[in-house]
């Protein structure tokens, strides 16, 4: 298929889906062994699965479902967001962490502490491939697909780190971090935000590694957080609960009160649905565009074969 087509279908599908979906919130508990949902605003608590060691939750839109990993079991599994269809995707990893999707790509990218690498394999967990061999104690990773970046966090080490998607080029980014976990990248204005599970903490550094910031302190050990740019919200939990807060610190709202390590926190779109459903101008830009890159692909594509027939 045609590059440009490809990449304008998948920018339509998660344009519809943003503009469809109803926004949860998902995370997994270590202490637990679940993985729960709930609205945005905390209410309707719900369990999806259950699973020893959930270390992350990334969400896929084009088909609506959850891929998770097990860092006790040892395998990344996908599963529907309904808590159905269930399918191991990689089994035998050694201490898997974070992880990331490319869906431009069709890639899913995995940290794992036990190797100290960072790998990628299809979405279907086929073709598994080593990207970087990294420090040790590697927890969380954030993709830049734009810039073809890999963000990674070292806890004991207190280090952030880039490496692009090839493995070229690691980059220390930031040091002095007590305890970075977990870690969320904005793409529209660089920052990298990132909980501290050591300094108790949610802060924020720019993607070259200056202007740390505290967005919001005093909590019990917080672990995965995920952006909502749209709302200009981020979401977290620590061992007492999930919250939202602004990017800018205000607004700390408890959303679910629940005992327990949470390690990953995911939401089932990075996009807040408006009133009545009314798109975003930020949606109407992304349709447009995926709509205009569908028009010039089938152009480009038609182009050759005309070209063909009158040899």
């Amino acid at each position: 298929m045609n590059p440009s087509i490809k990449i304008s279908i998948v920018l339509f599908l998660l344009s519809y889906t943003s503009l469809s979906s109803q926004t949860s919130i998902y995370w997994g508990s270590t202490t637990n062994g679940t993985l729960q949902s709930s609205n945005l605003d905390g209410s309707n608590v719900m369990t999806v699965t259950t699973s020893p060691f959930i270390e992350d939750i990334v969400y896929n839109p084009l088909n609506d479902s959850l891929y998770y990993t097990d860092g006790s079991g040892f395998n990344i599994f996908r599963i529907a967001t309904d808590g159905t269809g269930q399918v191991t995707l990689i089994s035998g990893l050694n201490s898997v962490d974070g992880m990331e999707l490319d869906l431009f790509a069709g890639k899913m990218y995995y940290a794992e502490s036990g190797t100290n690498t960072i790998s990628k394999a299809n979405l279907d967990g086929s073709n598994i491939e080593i990207v970087a061999n990294v420090g040790s104690g590697i927890e969380g990773i954030a993709l830049d697909i734009v810039n073809q970046k890999i963000y990674y966090t070292l806890l004991s080490a207190g280090e952030i780190y880039s490496v692009d998607f090839d493995g070229n080029n690691t980059t220390l980014i930031y040091s002095g971090a007590a305890g970075p976990i977990k870690m969320a990248k904005d793409m529209s204005t660089g920052f990298i935000y990132f909980t501290e599970f050591l300094g108790n903490t949610l802060s924020r550094i720019n993607a070259d590694g200056t202007g740390y910031m505290v967005i919001v302190s005093g909590f019990n050990f917080p672990g995965g957080v995920v952006l909502d740019a749209d709302s200009g919200l981020l979401y977290f939990g620590d061992n007492n609960g999930i919250y939202s807060v602004n990017i800018d610190g205000t607004g700390l709202t408890t959303l679910v009160m629940e005992p327990g390590t949470k390690l990953t926190v995911e939401l089932n779109n990075n996009r807040s649905l408006p009133p009545a459903g009314i798109p975003t101008m930020g949606e109407w830009g992304l349709i447009s565009l995926s709509l205009l890159m569908l028009i010039f692909g089938l152009i480009a594509y038609k182009k050759p074969c005309t070209e063909l027939s009158e040899i």
